[in-house]
């Protein structure tokens, strides 16, 4: 956004805004330093911080991994960093610097979701608390859940409230730090894995558990460049050795990718000087800026992202799958709307979709057993039938 000359020196406001309802306290703190001498003009941005908030000449404390990445870089658009504070002083080249302050949402870990998934706010309810679902959802899942979303409340009256986090991991928005903490839900969507772990420690409502999908890894090129070939183990391994570079994400996939996936190839020393981990953004966005020549993520996390084209899956014989599972929370307030959303997710109208998503489909795990056993006992029967008139 450009603005005409504004002349003043840097000034700073502060605004703090108590949330009643959540009990979260925002602040956001507007600097309008002087305009560019050299241009002529001032841009705007907003970004995320923390309490607790201090102001000692315009300085802002805050935690990084919740910054937007231009705001990470040092002197980037003008913002200086320093011990870990953003100076907004007057050769501040930023007219209006607006930062949106969550005490209650630190920075993101090094394991699950991404750190701009984390720092994303939640859908605020726009009805009674009863007529609302709260989700706590991991990033795998998340892009399918959307675009389900105005199909489920339609349908079933409910608004569906999102809190994202990582399933596991030392970081406080990760789903089992928020329950320990006292954050209420009525569904959590995570990896299989840890909603297992859930589970033993009685978090969940006994057999609400619902198989929703599995996952895979994936890898983008730039749109337009040449597709690598990626078929087979040996291609895929050589497409490695020739790529000039390589990014994987924070997450998860990206774990197994730098501590399992070159050691198999047997390539990790020839690929550790080029092949980086994108920390705070989607991996797919730094390819399509031409940052990296090969970028590899969840595939349902890399199909939203524009400027990018999907060569495919890693190969199967070594490929990482990552099942995503969800169940009701003990105390659920909303008990059986939290089972309803499950079995819509579930059902094959929705799985159609959650597969569009780039997850695949585990419909035939769902009340799965129950109906194969149905069959057994049925054929069982039958030949008991057959045994006693033949004999």
């Amino acid at each position: 956004m450009q603005h005409g000359a504004h002349g003043a020196s840097g000034r700073c406001v502060l605004l703090m805004v108590v949330g009643l309802a959540t009990c979260n306290a925002y602040a956001v703190v507007t600097a309008i330093p002087e305009d560019d001498p050299s241009t002529g003009t001032t841009q705007e941005v907003s970004g995320v911080a923390h309490l607790p908030l201090t102001i000692s000449n315009a300085t802002v404390p805050y935690d990084q991994a919740t910054l937007p990445t231009f705001l990470k870089k040092e002197d980037a658009m003008g913002f200086k960093r320093a011990d870990q504070k953003i100076q907004m002083g007057s050769h501040n080249r930023l007219r209006e610097a607006m930062i949106d302050i969550r005490n209650d949402i630190p920075t993101e870990g090094p394991h699950g979701a991404s750190c701009e998934e984390a720092a994303e706010e939640p859908r605020e309810p726009t009805t009674e608390l009863t007529q609302n679902v709260t989700v706590m959802i991991s990033g795998g899942f998340k892009a399918a859940l959307k675009k389900l979303l105005s199909q489920y409340e339609a349908k079933s009256g409910y608004e569906v409230i999102l809190v994202p986090g990582p399933s596991m991991g030392q970081s406080p928005q990760a789903i089992p730090n928020r329950l320990a903490r006292g954050e209420k839900a009525d569904v959590v969507i995570m990896v299989g894995d840890a909603l297992t772990s859930l589970e033993k420690g009685n978090w969940t409502q006994p057999g609400s558990r619902t198989e929703l999908a599995d996952s895979s890894i994936g890898m983008v090129v730039k749109k337009g460049d040449p597709w690598p070939d990626i078929k087979t183990v040996t291609a895929f391994r050589n497409t490695l050795l020739e790529a000039k570079s390589i990014a994987y994400s924070d997450s998860a996939s990206g774990t197994y990718i730098s501590s399992q996936l070159f050691k198999k190839l047997g390539i990790e020393d020839r690929v550790k000087d080029k092949a980086h981990m994108i920390e705070c953004i989607p991996v797919a966005s730094e390819v399509a800026k031409g940052n990296y020549a090969l970028g590899f993520q969840q595939v349902s996390e890399l199909l939203p992202v524009h400027g990018v084209d999907l060569v495919g899956e890693v190969p199967d014989e070594v490929q990482l799958i990552t099942r995503y599972a969800g169940a009701v929370i003990a105390e659920a307030v909303n008990q059986k709307e939290g089972e309803a959303l499950l079995s819509f997710l579930s059902s094959p109208e929705a799985q159609d979709i959650i597969h569009a998503a780039g997850l695949r489909s585990v419909r035939a795990e769902n009340g799965g057993s129950s109906c194969r056993s149905s069959h057994t006992a049925n054929a069982v029967f039958i030949l008991l039938a057959l045994i006693t008139i033949l004999f």
